[in-house]
């Protein structure tokens, strides 16, 4: 098998699994983007527009989603105007100059590192006020470059210490002789397939394993020593050596396999009846083949920036060609969550037209955090001074009515501070005004050392609890948001096998004291070896206080109003955490429920999102939490993992956040799953909209296509035709039953006649009525 024949299985084999593959490291390659000072010195460019990590080059433009970098004082940013420094803001000799304001007519660099080699060093010492910056973008400074690795173990051998015998900071090797299909490791490391010398495939876990080839996993330090791999690139290993080679030729190679994989991407979701524009993808995968041979042709001429930037026009061609190959649903929520920075309704309303025009149809606004609200008059909350003198709250409920946008609360709820952020109230404005209302481990220390220095109101004190629901349900009083999202539902992290139950919260008098008079004992005074028993009372005691609050919430919203919750996907923190979520959806107190599947590895957030799917009832609707955030994520990858828990049935997805991604991300949303408007699931048009879209699915796709007979046709869209008519009906037991039974009906008749239709066919369909079911 060469490696054209496996990157067809592995395309193959990715839709099948999870609906997308590993996607590419950000600074893999020769082309770069580089910093330019007036003595003509270099330093690349980590990225654009996108929260600044380790010694890390972030460049802010106005196309930012933010007026200002939002960095921390842990760096250096530069304001650049006209090609001309006009500020230098050294965060770490003075922490007030964090947070560049962004010009309008320039950018900002933001540096970060301690190293002499580290970003913020060269920005220091290269960069002078009033000098002339340029940013010299698609540059191949050298032709080639290598990076050695060294082995720590080839082909592990079972029993595994580790998923797939990768242990802490090792680069393992892979072969048909290591004897399994794929590595089995876990999603905490990175891969590299290379077939005939050549990588196929980067990032992700667990991969396939070619014939003709191997993989190379990486944990920790490892890691980072393949990310310096791009698809294209030649991988050798001799005995414990590794070597990875980029040269020119590395981008004509990747330029094909995307190629093939877009042609291999539209083959099938030809095969498989997708409603996509096919057309559109075979113009583009055209458009594409020319590219290449143009790339070709300036390889030829020795040409080397021209090769790798014609190249990658010809990767990006492609790449719109596989967007193409995603399908977009007219029913699907899309939601995005959002920290408000906008310093007027001006502002807000430009912001909002951002989400709108990028398919987005729910924004989660974080409306209540770290113990402050954005908005005016809560009768819990006083409002964060970033706003005072406006309501941003109005102002996004404003627009949203405008655009046609949800607007739902995200709000913090037994989390109420940040040690070191308010220099007013060290531990938030909440518990300055109520210390006594304080989380406390068994130690009887406030502040978490497992959650970066938070801190935490105690669920289990009834006045807690009432504070809280007053100014939840005060602020959906009171505005016209459509749904309320607690955030932050749970105790802190309490008990896992890495953390000793000494750590775990909370053991403040008011809980103590009401254990002691409901269950006879006081819970300072046990532990889980010596009085297991008690312990696992303990335990359920405190899931019972959070879900007391999800119940009480659900009970006194108003009529109409979604409840949500952001969740932890394991199942397990229900005791680590008493965040008892299967129960509240299990029992219908949720609406929507967003478990937060924040991983690069593909098959992990499947995994995780299929688990989670199968513990939900009929009136909950998952929307899977993607994490974008994450360092290894590129457009792509997010694309990819949308249309992938769509397809496994999930009502939506959730991205998180606006504020660290740049538009490139919206726009690959746009051209894939997001390509077509859709209204949420959850709101009453929605079954028609969807029985609508399946009788044009019949019309201009399975009929076209010999998929299905005409009779069949006729038989399908007439139950669909009644479905229509009950939607805006009333009638005996209501338009539910009515649907409900014709949707019966229509499943029926697709399992008596599958026989004479294509297989495709009636798993389209099949899927088509029990969204209709779900709705």
């Amino acid at each position: 098998m060469n490696r054209r024949t496996f990157i067809v299985a592995l395309v193959a084999l990715a839709l099948v699994w999870t609906g997308l593959a590993p996607a590419a490291p950000v600074q893999a390659g020769l082309m770069a983007d580089y910093v330019k000072n007036a003595a003509g010195q270099y330093l690349q460019v980590s990225g654009y527009n996108t929260a600044r990590g380790s010694n890390q080059l972030i460049v802010y433009t106005p196309d930012y989603s933010s007026p200002t970098t939002g960095n921390n004082a842990f760096g250096i940013e530069i304001v650049v105007r006209n090609s001309i420094v006009t500020e230098i803001r050294d965060g770490k000799a003075n922490g007030s100059l964090s947070n560049a304001a962004i010009p309008a007519d320039g950018y900002v660099l933001s540096g970060h590192g301690t190293s002499p080699s580290s970003p913020y060093m060269w920005l220091k010492d290269n960069i002078a006020l009033g000098e002339q910056v340029t940013i010299e973008r698609d540059q191949i400074l050298n032709p080639e470059y290598e990076v050695e690795g060294v082995l720590s173990k080839r082909n592990p051998a079972a029993p595994f210490a580790f998923p797939g015998g990768r242990g802490s900071g090792e680069l393992v090797y892979y072969d048909a002789a290591y004897g399994y299909p794929t590595t089995g490791t876990n999603e905490f490391g990175y891969e590299i397939v290379v077939s005939d010398g050549i990588v196929v495939s980067v990032g992700g876990n667990d991969s396939a394993i070619p014939v003709d080839g191997f993989v190379l996993s990486g944990h920790g330090a490892s890691k980072t020593y393949l990310q310096q791999a791009m698809v294209g690139a030649e991988a050798l290993v001799d005995g414990m050596q590794v070597t990875i080679r980029v040269t020119p030729q590395s981008y004509l190679e990747a330029a094909a396999l995307r190629i093939s994989e877009a042609e291999q991407r539209l083959g099938i979701a030809l095969s498989e009846y997708r409603d996509i524009p096919a057309d559109q993808a075979q113009t583009q995968i055209d458009d594409a083949h020319t590219l290449l041979a143009a790339a070709q042709a300036s390889y030829a001429q020795q040409q080397w920036t021209e090769t790798a930037v014609t190249a990658q026009q010809a990767q990006d061609k492609a790449l719109m060609a596989i967007y193409s190959t995603m399908e977009s649903s007219v029913v699907d929520g899309r939601a995005v969550w959002y920290r408000a920075n906008e310093d007027s309704p001006q502002q807000v309303a430009a912001t909002m037209e951002r989400i709108q025009a990028a398919g987005i149809n729910t924004l989660f606004l974080e409306t209540v955090y770290r113990g402050y609200a954005i908005y005016q008059g809560s009768p819990s909350f006083q409002q964060n001074p970033a706003f005072v003198g406006w309501d941003p709250l109005q102002a996004f409920v404003t627009e949203g009515a405008r655009l046609g946008i949800e607007v739902h609360a995200w709000v913090h709820t037994f989390y109420v501070g940040y040690e070191g952020e308010d220099p007013l109230y060290p531990r938030g404005p909440v518990l300055a005004a109520h210390p006594g209302w304080t989380a406390l481990d068994r130690n009887l220390q406030a502040r978490t050392t497992l959650e970066s220095n938070h801190y935490y109101v105690s669920p289990g004190n009834p006045a807690v609890q009432d504070f809280l629901a007053d100014g939840f349900l005060d602020l959906t009083d009171r505005y016209a948001v459509q749904g309320l999202q607690l955030d932050y539902i749970r105790y802190p992290v309490s008990s896992t096998a890495a953390v000793p139950y000494e750590m775990g919260y909370s053991y403040d008098q008011v809980s103590r004291n009401r254990v002691q008079q409901q269950l006879g004992f006081d819970p300072l005074t046990i532990t889980p070896d010596d009085d297991p028993l008690q312990w696992a009372q303990w335990v359920n005691w405190r899931q019972d206080q959070v879900t007391t609050f999800v119940e009480r919430i659900a009970d006194e919203l108003p009529a109409g109003m979604l409840l949500s919750t952001a969740v932890f996907p394991e199942e397990e923190v229900a005791e680590t955490k008493f965040q008892n979520w299967a129960l509240w959806a299990q029992q219908g107190r949720l609406d929507l429920i967003a478990p937060m599947v924040y991983k690069t590895d593909a098959l992990a957030v499947v995994a995780s999102a299929s688990q989670f799917l199968a513990q939900m009832n009929g009136d909950t609707l998952l929307y899977v939490g993607l994490g974008p955030y994450l360092e290894g994520f590129d457009p792509y990858l997010l694309a990819r993992q949308v249309d992938a828990v769509n397809r496994i049935g999930a009502a939506g997805s959730a991205s998180f956040s606006l504020n660290t991604i740049s538009q490139s991300y919206l726009d690959g949303l746009r051209a894939g799953p997001y390509r077509s408007d859709a209204t949420p699931p959850h709101r009453p048009e929605a079954v028609a909209l969807l029985a609508q879209d399946v009788i044009r699915k019949i019309d201009d796709i399975y009929l076209p296509g010999a998929g299905l007979s005409l009779v069949d046709a006729d038989e399908l869209k007439l139950s669909l035709q009644r479905i229509l008519a009950a939607t805006p009906g009333g009638g005996a037991g209501g338009p539910n039953t009515a649907i409900a039974q014709e949707i019966a009906w229509a499943q029926d008749y697709l399992d008596q006649h599958q026989g004479g239709m294509d297989a495709q066919v009636y798993l389209r369909l099949m899927e088509s009525f029990e969204t209709l079911a779900e709705l």
